[in-house]
């Protein structure tokens, strides 16, 4: 299969990497690795590769050239629009644009550019660390969701998965796949928030009593996905933010680096995708409208932190 990654970030790379692996033809696009890669290949460990170096093309985008059969987004949400624009010169009417972004409203952005039904929607669960330019790391195994963008389960979707699937990144498609792109994005909501508030990884939130208000928080986003007709209950999603934090494995989400680097964070299109649901349906959201607010406030406090060391007076 003919694929184009566009954003070759750490996740960018993973799946880009693991592909090219069994053989499929990847280019990558954009990013601080592709000097890197064009040179030397990409380097990835990963718990079920191993140590390998792998050969994907990779260029920027006004590079780009070719028939792809398979589109896959993976930059950060608030670039999408940038993205797409950037590449819109190899669109065509036979490739599948698969988002694997966070987040929700990904299916009403990709729908300025394809048709709905070349449209494929994604999560993953699957970590990947950029060690440096050119290299990555993902730790251990999880799994990953596909979907159609509308309408029934279709061969595509499900030759897709196939192929990721020998690249061994797994997937579920089919019944239940709703619902884990809804757990993920109502997860994501609850922690990458806090840890991007409080500068912490996400194993250190049950050490400073963060339980209540994770579950609080869930519980909002629980209603607004029963409320669309996705069946997820407050007591499973409460269990997966308990199990997951437990493992007291090292993470740092997302919001956290971007905070910590001066980029700007994913939580209008994570926890503003949720407002944006529930203002379809009338409900409210104060603890995510509050959530928002204070990120927010914490972006443009960048650089105005206090400092002892200066004379206030």
């Amino acid at each position: 299969m003919k694929i184009c990654v566009v954003g070759a970030g750490a996740m960018g790379l993973l799946y880009g990497g693991c592909l090219s692996h069994i053989g499929h033809d990847v280019t990558l696009v954009g990013g601080r690795s592709i000097p890197v890669i064009k040179e030397k290949g990409l380097k990835m460990n990963t718990s079920w590769t191993g140590p390998v170096v792998v050969y994907p093309k990779a260029c920027y985008a006004d590079e780009l050239e070719g028939d792809f059969e398979l589109l896959i987004l993976l930059t950060k949400t608030h670039q999408s629009r940038a993205a797409m624009d950037s590449v819109r010169h190899i669109l065509n009417d036979k490739m599948t644009v698969l988002s694997l972004q966070n987040g929700l409203g990904n299916k009403e952005l990709l729908q300025d550019y394809v048709p709905t039904e070349q449209i494929m929607l994604g999560m993953t669960l699957y970590p990947s660390d950029l060690i440096a330019p050119g290299e990555i790391k993902s730790t251990f195994a999880d799994i990953g969701a596909l979907v159609d963008a509308e309408g029934p389960l279709t061969e595509r979707t499900k030759r897709i998965s196939a192929e990721m699937d020998k690249a061994g990144i797994k997937h579920i498609i089919g019944e239940g796949a709703w619902e884990f792109i809804w757990e993920k994005v109502i997860f994501n909501g609850t922690a990458n928030p806090l840890c991007a508030l409080f500068g912490i990884s996400s194993e250190k939130l049950s050490e400073i009593g963060a339980y209540d208000l994770l579950y609080q928080m869930a519980d909002e986003g629980v209603a607004i996905a029963n409320a669309k007709g996705i069946p997820i209950s407050k007591e499973s999603m409460r269990n997966r933010i308990f199990n997951v934090l437990e493992l007291k494995k090292p993470h740092a989400p997302s919001m956290l680096v971007d905070m910590i680097s001066g980029a700007k964070t994913e939580v209008d299109n994570i926890n503003g995708g949720l407002v944006r649901e529930a203002k379809q349906l009338g409900m409210p959201t104060p603890i995510n409208d509050l959530i928002i607010q204070l990120i927010h406030l914490k972006e443009n406090s960048r650089g105005k932190e206090y400092d002892p060391a200066k004379s206030y007076h």
